[in-house]
């Protein structure tokens, strides 16, 4: 039996409405050019209610007297509020095309949308972590995240950001690369980011780079290989300033040559600094040259090919002029001021290549592992010279001092840098300045031209004076640093009196000359007052010779004054006490 449907018929002599019976669905059918449903709401209700009946406002759909639309909610805040989850069908085929847009509705879960063309194409963008706190784009073909934003910003491409500071924005390319903004500073780096503690650290295990702004002033920035996670220590490798200098080695281009060098390459370590001129062609006037001009004043450096001058390097006045030559560095290491050089290694001005020339300045060496470089300073007729300056002799990198017709060694640099003056063996421990003299002679003589001033001035690694001797018309003062602007925390000595009490005060003899003696032992008085005493109790050296400790007993000075002090007052005490008797 076909079903029954009970008809509202709107201006038309055909229902519109059909309500059929239970278990049915109402039919609607329109035909005309006017709205199908119009309805007006002139109360406070919603326009529009459906609810499923079982379990109303559970999931409705509801328009409101706003014309707000809300599905899953029935207080929508928008134009369009979902809650759950919206699926969008291309065609309408089912086939899966389309986007979802996804929530678990806790706030420690994930939205998202998906983007998909077919079964294999598709893409997420969706929201991780508490609250949605990063926004990462996944791949499914990949099965991988190939981009990720933090909740603060920062981007990583195919990677994670690291927890960058919040000083920086920045974006991370792969598991090195990165490209980072902030504090006035933009920065192209590899392996390397910045924690929020403002620590530099290392993104993976591998050396480290930086290059970038900083204000107005491009820096390359260098580090060593590092452990991912670890702190970098950078150095400064490059830096080209506001005014255009470029300074390699350097972090202050400008101040060198009193700021007028464009570019300058400094090193202050066993390094190299290469600037490369380079011609392949080997013609009959072929070269590679520098040429540096100050005030009309043209300086030529080239080096010639064996065509032109024998692969010579010469310094050229009026270059590109007259080419007039100062200056030649043979292809065998001659070097010759003023003309060509014959066979000694440095000529000024030589006439001839005879040794009874005296030509001022020579420079020998005879390429044999224990013969001596020299730098003759005026010889005899015969070639004798006055007075030299030589590399060690014996295979060892010494300089020495020769002086006389023997020639006498009279000093020597060590290849520690230490001076020896009259002796050829270093003394025990490494002094910079070692002089043996004459049993009847003096070590150091001093004499100032005036009746006052400093004979030796003492500074620390920062730079400060922290002593002087200083020397007057009649006597000499050996002084220490004392000044209350280098001290802190100052306060009274106490307990001074059960200190000088401690003190172990003896006599003795001497055991290299058998001479009396009186003071301290050293390591008593270091218990009581360390200041005094310097050096540790039997120590040695690496061949196990000691080291022997020393006292300053100039120190002892404010103890021994504070303990006077202490007992002038217990004795001012008793002097009162005494008194107080008396006259009772």
């Amino acid at each position: 039996m076909p079903p029954v449907y009970e008809s509202l018929l709107l201006n038309t002599v055909v229902p519109q409405i059909q309500a059929a019976q239970a278990g049915d669905s109402y039919v609607m059918v329109v035909n005309a050019t006017t709205p199908a449903l119009r309805i007006t709401q002139t109360g406070t209700g919603d326009a529009i209610l459906v609810e499923d009946a079982a379990n109303p406002d559970s999931s409705p759909f509801v328009v409101t007297a706003a014309g707000d639309v809300g599905i899953g909610t029935s207080s929508p805040g928008y134009k369009l509020d979902v809650s759950g989850q919206v699926r969008a069908l291309e065609g309408g085929t089912g086939s899966g095309d389309g986007g979802l847009i996804g929530s678990t509705g806790s706030a420690s879960g994930n939205a998202g949308v998906l983007f998909q063309t077919n079964a294999t194409s598709r893409w997420n963008l969706t929201t991780q972590g508490t609250n949605g706190a990063s926004l990462r784009f996944y791949n499914y073909a990949l099965a991988s995240t190939v981009a990720t934003f933090d909740a603060s910003g920062n981007l990583g491409l195919g990677v994670t950001p690291s927890a960058w500071g919040s000083g920086f924005k920045a974006f991370q390319v792969g598991t090195t690369g990165g490209l980072a903004g902030g504090n006035n500073s933009t920065y192209l780096s590899t392996n390397w980011y910045q924690d929020s503690g403002i620590n530099n650290r290392y993104l993976t295990t591998s050396t480290a780079g930086l290059a970038g702004w900083e204000g107005n002033v491009f820096k390359w920035y260098q580090a060593a290989s590092g452990t991912a996670g670890d702190p970098i220590t950078f150095i400064q490798a490059m830096t080209l300033d506001a005014s255009g200098n470029l300074g390699v080695g350097t972090t202050i281009p400008g101040s060198y040559l009193s700021g007028t060098a464009k570019l300058v390459a400094y090193a202050n370590a066993n390094s190299q600094n290469n600037i490369l001129v380079r011609n392949d062609s080997n013609g009959a006037s072929s070269s590679s040259a520098i040429a540096l001009n100050a005030a009309g004043n043209t300086w030529g450096i080239e080096i010639g090919s064996s065509a032109k001058n024998g692969n010579a390097l010469t310094f050229q006045l009026d270059y590109g002029v007259t080419n007039s030559e100062k200056m030649r560095l043979d292809a065998s290491g001659n070097l010759g001021l003023g003309q060509a050089p014959a066979v000694r290694k440095f000529e000024i001005n030589a006439i001839s290549a005879a040794v009874s020339q005296l030509n001022g300045i020579r420079l020998q060496m005879n390429g044999v592992a224990t013969s001596a470089s020299e730098f003759l300073v005026g010889t005899d007729s015969g070639g004798v010279p006055f007075s030299s300056l030589r590399t060690g002799n014996d295979g060892n990198s010494y300089m020495t001092f020769f002086t006389g017709s023997g020639p006498t060694e009279r000093a020597r640099i060590t290849s520690g840098g230490n001076f020896l003056i009259g002796t050829v063996s270093e003394l025990s421990g490494n002094y910079k300045l070692q002089i043996v003299g004459a049993t009847s002679g003096n070590g150091i003589y001093y004499q100032n031209t005036t009746n006052s001033g400093n004979a030796a001035l003492f500074v620390n690694a920062a730079g400060s004076s922290v002593g002087d001797i200083n020397v007057g018309a009649s006597s000499t003062a050996y002084n220490t640093s004392s000044d209350y602007r280098l001290k802190n925390n100052i306060a009274p000595m106490t307990g001074a009196l059960a200190k000088v009490a401690a003190l172990k005060p003896v006599t003795y003899k001497w055991k290299a000359d058998g001479s009396d003696g009186e003071g301290f032992i050293a390591h008593e008085l270091q218990a009581v007052v360390p200041q005094c005493v310097t050096g540790e109790k039997d120590a040695v050296d690496a061949e196990g010779k000691p080291i022997y400790q020393g006292i300053d007993t100039s120190f002892l000075v404010a103890t021994l004054t504070a303990a006077i002090q202490e007992q002038q007052a217990m004795i001012n005490e008793l002097k009162a006490e005494v008194a107080a008797l008396k006259g009772a």
